[in-house]
């Protein structure tokens, strides 16, 4: 009888104990691990102000795009015509 009120009684304990876990540590690791991901995220976005611009000044970024690669293993274009065939049965 011992044995089932102590199986019983540290059932309840334990019961308890993750409650509390989970009702103050899983939340405040959430959010932590939220606003961690807040920050890996927005930072990639941020421009650098090394150098200030001056007014009217303006600086253009340009890459040029590579020419269009065409593959010589596509095969040729066969241009065809469509024939009605006027024996088919209505």
């Amino acid at each position: 009888m011992e044995q089932l009120l102590s199986f019983i009684f540290w059932t309840i304990v334990i019961f308890y104990v993750f409650r509390l876990i989970f009702r103050y540590l899983v939340p405040f690791l959430l959010v932590r691990f939220v606003k961690k991901m807040q920050n890996n995220m927005t930072g990639g976005f941020t421009q650098p102000t090394d150098k200030p611009q001056q007014e009217g000044e303006i600086k253009v970024k340009y890459t040029p795009k590579e020419p269009a690669k065409s593959d010589s293993n596509i095969g040729e274009y066969i241009d065809y015509e469509e024939i009605n065939d006027n024996n088919k049965p209505n």
